[in-house]
């Protein structure tokens, strides 16, 4: 998927959150640039029939997850996070910020 070969591109192994923000932006770009898959985005993340927002969204990010979770473990073994810190909290995060990003060129 575009995700995947954007982070190989960018390279994971340098500094996480130089590498993070590139990726952000690559990210908003696409969106910006595909506005099909934006507005088939949008309509996953905003359906309004709660069981089928649940479902589309537990896929959705249980794919985010697969593709973030090991980016943030390197990083936190790098050093690049600090070792006390809450990676289940960062992936949170980052589960919130996507979806919302993916809408932002609207």
């Amino acid at each position: 998927s575009y995700m995947e070969d954007l982070i190989r591109e960018l390279d994971p192994n340098r500094p996480f959150f130089e590498f993070l923000t590139d990726l952000l932006d690559g990210w908003v770009a696409y969106f910006a640039e595909h506005p099909r898959e934006r507005a088939l985005h949008a309509a996953a993340t905003l359906e309004v029939d709660t069981d089928a927002r649940i479902s589309v969204r537990s896929v959705l990010h249980r794919h985010y997850l697969d593709v973030l979770r090991p980016l943030v473990r390197d990083a936190h073994a790098r050093g690049d996070l600090r070792a006390d810190s809450d990676t289940g909290a960062l992936m949170s995060l980052l589960l919130l910020i996507f979806p919302h990003l993916a809408l932002a060129p609207s």
